[in-house]
């Protein structure tokens, strides 16, 4: 509405302007007339005059238009290029080119989300021992085993296993080997792109028909072990309130385990 109104003040201007710029042209010529004693010719003149310069200055209005700069261009999904816009991402071109073909369709709705809560199960990988390093590549120094056995009493950290290495245990990959010479069942455990050993066989069977099921929502992994240091607590024989600190250090075989999240199978 505000655009229209604008419009509409404007030509009134430019009506206003060529009306005045055509009397200030006709006293001119009036003024030559008079000058040159052709007083007839005065009023002839004067008289068209004021019948045509209404309808010049409203035709030179009508005639005004305002064409659109070149570059002013209404975008639509047909006069814009898939690769005019580098940040477009491939599927908003897609969509473009197949609406300016003609051949846009309805978006097929999103897969409704299963309300099946998945269920917990814990298994303990096996042959961890053949792929200590792979499983050392995981593997980083946890600081807390260097402090000495007063800083682990002071810190409260009596009758805990304090680990030489903690590990970066991202989700785990179940891959079947069909191929496998031992066992054709057998599941490989894959994490981070490296093999840290098999699932035990009695669990294969359940596990590729729970995957062949695509009934898997995640797998979480646990990997421990290598050295260790732990301080009991203990009370002397003599008087049994006098507490007494042991420092341990021992070393453990790196155990796997997977909690892998099974969704039931429907019946």
């Amino acid at each position: 509405m505000l655009e229209k109104i604008c419009l509409i003040v404007k030509k009134l201007l430019i009506f206003s302007a060529v009306y005045v710029a055509s009397l200030f042209t006709l006293a001119l010529i009036l003024g030559l007339a008079n000058v040159m004693g052709k007083s007839d010719t005065i009023d002839t003149v004067a008289v068209l005059s004021m019948m045509i310069l209404p309808i010049v200055a409203g035709v030179v209005v009508v005639r005004n238009k305002y064409p659109k700069s070149k570059t002013d261009k209404h975008v639509t999904p047909q006069n814009v290029p898939a690769s005019s816009d580098t940040n477009t991402s491939p599927r908003v071109n897609q969509a473009l080119n197949a609406q300016s073909a003609g051949s846009a369709k309805e978006p097929k709705k999103a897969a409704s989300v299963s309300s099946i809560v998945p269920v917990e199960k814990t298994y303990r990988v096996a042959g961890t021992s053949f792929y200590t390093e792979n499983i050392m590549t995981l593997a980083y120094e946890n600081p807390d085993y260097e402090k000495t056995k007063q800083e682990i009493i002071d810190d409260g950290m009596i009758d805990e296993r304090i680990w030489k290495y903690g590990f970066y245990t991202p989700c785990a990959d179940l891959v079947p080997e069909p191929d496998n010479p031992h066992d054709k069942n057998a599941i490989q455990v894959i994490v981070s792109g490296l093999l840290v050993g098999y699932i035990k066989a009695g669990s294969c069977a359940h596990l590729l028909k729970v995957i062949d099921g695509g009934r898997i929502r995640g797998v979480d992994c646990e990997i421990y072990g290598g050295p260790f240091k732990i301080v009991t607590e203990e009370y002397g024989s003599e008087n049994e309130y006098e507490e007494t600190y042991t420092l341990k250090q021992e070393d453990r075989n790196f155990s796997v385990i997977l909690h892998v999240y099974e969704e039931p199978e429907k019946k």
